[in-house]
């Protein structure tokens, strides 16, 4: 039964409900290698967000989700980006480098607190990022300083992509989805049927080939990790028996 909620919810928050509400918020964990206990105190507001949690969540719930409550507009586009290593320095971190002092007269912040942040590298709260959205998109806390301009990602062979939330086996070939400007690939999911996905990245399931779909590669998905070859030669066989069948 889900738990008494705060009358005024995140849009992260929002989502999380939904899947409380639609019986699915333990196996979406289990899925992506979640802790059901944490993920749903999150939900309903018994734990507040940190910057290390948003961050390892950020490949599924847009880190800007957390920051703005559902009675108010989101000021810049919703991303999910690859969560950002322990110990990477984030884009804005690098950016203000030189200039700690006067983000601390900017922002109300003691010059230590700013100096922690900045230079010590110790975690911002949602609190002061959230602070600077008028000037700069939160995502910059969240991708490393060294990362290039986003490009469109190609999926290839064998890749296990995020797509909204949901993760995927990618089974067509990189030369063809780049001809075809789409990608074919199979949900993994953590219903009993299927072929076991073992990969290199912290993504448990079964591969469901009755649920193979075809994407646009312009929706530009987040790559994961790599499924073993056996795994992938597994299901590419069933996928060929399907379809031999129909």
């Amino acid at each position: 039964m889900l738990k008494e909620i705060p009358e005024r919810i995140t849009y992260a928050q929002e989502k999380l409900i939904k899947l409380i509400e639609e019986r699915k918020l333990r196996k979406w964990c289990l899925e992506n290698g979640l802790s059901h206990s944490t993920i749903y105190k999150l939900a309903t507001g018994e734990k507040l967000p940190s910057y290390p949690i948003v961050c390892s969540m950020s490949h599924l719930v847009p880190p800007i989700e957390w920051l703005f409550y559902t009675d108010e507009q989101i000021p810049y586009e919703t991303q999910t980006v690859l969560p950002l290593e322990p110990g990477k320095e984030c884009r804005y971190v690098a950016a203000h480098r030189k200039d700690y002092r006067e983000m601390a007269k900017k922002y109300g912040l003691t010059e230590i607190q700013a100096y922690n942040i900045i230079i010590g590298r110790k975690k911002p709260n949602l609190t002061f990022i959230r602070q600077t959205c008028e000037e700069v998109n939160p995502i910059e806390f969240f991708i490393p300083s060294d990362e290039a301009e986003k490009k469109t990602t190609v999926p290839e062979h064998g890749d296990i992509a995020s797509i909204k939330g949901k993760n995927f086996l990618v089974l067509s070939e990189k030369e063809q989805n780049e001809k075809n400007g789409t990608f074919i690939a199979c949900p993994v999911a953590s219903d009993e049927n299927g072929i076991p996905l073992v990969c290199d990245c912290n993504v448990s399931g079964n591969v469901q080939m009755c649920g193979i779909t075809s994407f646009p590669v312009k929706i530009n998905p987040l790559i994961l990790g790599k499924a073993t070859a056996e795994t992938v030669d597994a299901v590419t066989k069933e996928v060929i028996n399907l379809v031999s069948k129909k």
